[in-house]
């Protein structure tokens, strides 16, 4: 779906780069749970079809959050909170 493995999806997007408006946006519309997102995905994984579904729930926004998860980093804490957010879409 996205052509590129979930491990890639951050560096694709530092490569490509987003605008802060754009990482303003994306988390304005998502919420905190963008940067949790993330960091989730690249700690545990996911399937492309677990991540094709996030992508096709969260919108275009979403190939933003790797940029935003490396400018911000969060804790073990958000993490948990995202995983239960999410229902264990990031497991």
């Amino acid at each position: 779906m996205l052509g590129e493995s979930v491990t890639d999806l951050g560096a694709s997007v530092a490569k490509r780069g987003v605008s802060e408006a754009e990482l303003g946006a994306a988390e304005a519309m998502l919420g905190e749970s963008v940067t949790d997102l993330g960091a989730s995905v690249a700690k545990s994984g996911v399937s492309e079809a677990e991540l094709g579904a996030a992508v096709a729930m969260l919108g275009e926004s979403v190939t933003d959050l790797g940029v935003s998860v490396a400018k911000s980093g969060v804790s073990e804490a958000e993490l948990g909170a995202a995983e239960a957010m999410l229902g264990g879409v990031c497991h």
